[in-house]
């Protein structure tokens, strides 16, 4: 199953409040004052369109050295670009022992500035996976399935054990950040090497549709330093509640003093 930063603001027109709001409203009626709240509209996007970017970036990469699959986290700058920078969970299965596939990544470096944006717990459903996968849709931008809803919501699991903390405070009401996607496109590098094990001779990989459903956190930039992030979450059985799948991610992150090359 895949499961799959705070800044000062100075306010110079009435006009750029929009903009400038997801920052200055940061943490919001939580504690945590790095956490973007709900009611932003961050860098042009809502947090639903956030996730598409998210999926179809994790979806782009190569199979072969995918930061999902990584035991320490020293590719997690794998295709990252822009102002936001994108935090993965865990698709390892190297801790058969512990039912959470518990991760502690500390080789992961952020340039300063960026945004943090990561799923707490999610899944996605496309139009070239098997059931119960499979996205069944009507045109790229009309959702008539509930497929992805269902692994968060039931019939087919639940979403439990969620958890976030930054620096070693706790998110309140980390159950209050669920996004579902809009349906989107997209494509993978190498088709022979996707993240999904698709078969693309089968598949009709150059028309892929997907649509994800879950909990997503995104932070204001991290100060320079060394930062953790942790997050925790699980699918479980509607009924029994027993654990279908669990994960608890944790980023040692290191974000460096800006290099006078860097670009923005």
């Amino acid at each position: 199953m895949r499961i799959a930063v705070t800044i000062v603001v100075t306010i110079v027109a009435l006009a750029i409040m929009p903009v400038l709001s997801p920052f200055l409203w940061a943490g919001e009626g939580n504690p945590n004052t790095r956490v973007i709240p709900r009611s932003a509209y961050p860098f042009g996007k809502s947090f639903n369109d956030w996730s598409a970017e998210w999926w179809k970036w994790q979806l782009s990469l190569p199979a072969t050295d995918h930061p999902a699959f990584s035991v320490d986290g020293a590719n997690c700058d794998a295709g990252q670009s822009g102002k936001v920078w994108f935090l993965t969970g865990a698709f390892t299965d190297e801790f058969p022992e512990n039912e959470f596939n518990t991760v502690i990544r500390e080789s992961c470096s952020v340039p300063p500035g960026k945004a943090i944006f990561f799923p707490i717990i999610n899944v996605e459903c496309s139009t070239i996976e098997s059931p119960p996968f499979l996205l069944i849709k009507e045109g790229p931008d009309k959702n008539v399935d509930t497929c992805a809803a269902s692994f968060v919501e039931g019939p087919i699991a639940v979403a439990e054990d969620l958890s976030v903390t930054i620096d070693g405070t706790a998110l309140e009401n980390p159950e209050a950040f669920r996004y579902q996607s809009p349906v989107f496109d997209f494509s993978f590098e190498d088709e022979n090497d996707n993240i999904l094990g698709v078969d693309c001779s089968i598949a009709d990989c150059d028309d892929a549709y997907s649509i994800s459903d879950g909990y997503w956190i995104m932070l204001t930039p991290l100060p320079v330093g060394e930062h953790a992030i942790n997050f925790t979450g699980s699918f479980r059985d509607p009924i029994s509640l027993d654990l279908i799948f669990g994960l608890d991610v944790t980023y040692i992150i290191t974000v460096s003093p800006r290099n006078v090359h860097d670009d923005d």
